[in-house]
């Protein structure tokens, strides 16, 4: 394979696709040029003052709740609908320009296996704004519990993502009460599995590793921490333990006992998942679908999950382990692209303002894969049976038409080729773009041809 495919390759599948000129400007080391990108965490994150904390958005969004219950008290009905439409405004505004950071940042980046690699995390720990409660939580909970530790410990990542605010918020453990604990008795209220099932279904160990009195056991430990939104002013917005809240007592988890040592005993849990053999397998088993094939080879899977055991879930070698596997370097092009893949690609080649301007948010749900809003806590599928519909193919050709009509004059198809692809496009591809009737044709083809439509 010449430098060139290499290259095409490394910006392609590791990446989220060529800038112009990047393509030759890889070319002398392809490999290294990707594990390069992983010498300096900081590259991962996004400071922006515009953009606010989870613990910020907390005391905004209940703080005005707190407001809205206390006019409805005082009957003053026009007034708390007022406060309500101003909360959720500023919720939706927090929500846009979070994911204006995020889009800017993928089309910008010279960094893109980076933030490739970051993208898969935030998707492996799926928080989603389905309700207006969370509009203002995800994108801080991908800044503060997963940019920053996707080069470090699997550990560390699976820790503070369960305990952060917006996870606990949107699988309700902040309103999961052991029902023996001191506000269990008095109250009645429940126990919620949300989180302890995700974690160990999604987040480690993966399906079948555990039985449903594991569960439970882990969400007894997990009860206890919750968002303080109530009169505790100090503390309000924060994620923080009632011992009050908290499931007493001894308890057994995956075959061993842990004590009750309050706050830690959750955590302690989390602790010996993380680094469980099915946890390595699973976070395998994703990596190699992501990055090789829908059709994982089990001895990639045993290489990557070997790693993991090796390393304890040190991100960083899991990285490098990835790029070092010979099938994820073949030139056939196995995974489909994803909208956001698509479209982030589009236009890193063609440029943000031409191809998303400040419309990501709408345009995006079209697509069918809208910012930080994935279905379920499964997060976005994989696999290009979930985006190869008929309806989705014929929302991208409208989305193509739209873009090219834009930039279509300014940048040929062969010229979008070059930049984008390098060799990877077929000399049939270039033929049958090459006699479209006019340049806006020739550039909905190409984002459509079968070579952009993959990775």
């Amino acid at each position: 394979m010449n430098r060139d495919m290499k290259s095409a390759i490394a910006l392609t599948r590791f990446g989220l696709g060529a800038k112009p000129g990047e393509i030759e400007d890889v070319k002398s080391g392809p490999q290294s040029y990707i594990l390069a990108q992983l010498r300096d965490p900081e590259r991962a994150l996004i400071a922006d003052p515009m953009l606010v904390s989870s613990l910020q958005a907390v005391q905004d969004y209940y703080g005005s709740s707190k407001k809205i219950g206390a006019l409805k008290k005082m009957a003053d009905a026009e007034e708390a609908a007022m406060v309500r439409k101003m909360r959720n405004r500023a919720a939706v505004d927090h929500f846009r320009n979070d994911i204006e950071a995020r889009m800017t940042r993928a089309m910008s980046t010279d960094q893109s296996f980076l933030e490739r690699w970051v993208r898969f995390w935030a998707n492996h720990f799926t928080v989603s704004a389905k309700q207006a409660r969370m509009y203002g939580l995800v994108g801080p909970f991908e800044r503060e519990a997963i940019r920053p530790y996707v080069l470090g410990e699997f550990t560390d990542m699976v820790l503070v993502s369960s305990f952060h605010p917006a996870m606990q918020v949107y699988l309700d453990n902040y309103r999961s009460i052991g029902p023996n604990s001191r506000s269990g008795r008095a109250n009645k209220r429940g126990l919620n599995e949300n989180l302890a099932r995700e974690i160990l279904e999604l987040h480690t160990l993966g399906v079948g590793a555990y039985t449903q009195a594991d569960i439970e056991s882990f969400a007894k430990a997990l009860t206890g921490w919750t968002i303080e939104i109530g009169p505790d002013k100090d503390a309000f917005g924060r994620v923080v333990f009632r011992e009050r809240w908290h499931e007493p007592g001894a308890k057994t988890f995956m075959g061993r006992r842990y004590a009750d040592l309050g706050p830690e005993q959750a955590a302690a849990m989390i602790a010996d998942v993380s680094v469980h053999p099915a946890t390595a397998r699973h976070v395998a088993t994703k990596l190699v679908t992501h990055f090789v094939s829908d059709q994982p080879d089990p001895r990639d899977i045993d290489k990557l999950a070997g790693e993991f055991s090796r390393t304890k879930g040190n991100l960083k070698s899991l990285a490098k382990a990835v790029v070092r596997l010979d099938n994820a370097w073949t030139a056939e092009q196995a995974k489909f692209k994803s909208p956001d893949d698509w479209v982030v690609s589009a236009g890193r080649v063609l440029g943000e303002e031409d191809t998303i301007g400040r419309n990501a948010s709408s345009f995006m749900l079209a697509l069918g894969q809208p910012v930080f809003r994935a279905p379920s806590p499964q997060g976005f599928p994989d696999l290009a049976t979930d985006w190869i519909g008929a309806d989705a193919i014929k929302k991208r050709l409208e989305w193509a038409n739209r873009v090219a009509r834009k930039v279509g004059n300014r940048i040929g198809a062969l010229q979008f080729f070059d930049e984008a692809l390098g060799p990877l496009v077929s000399e049939q591809t270039r033929q049958a773009v090459g006699r479209a009737e006019s340049p806006v044709q020739g550039l909905t083809l190409a984002l459509m041809s079968p070579e952009f439509q993959r990775r």
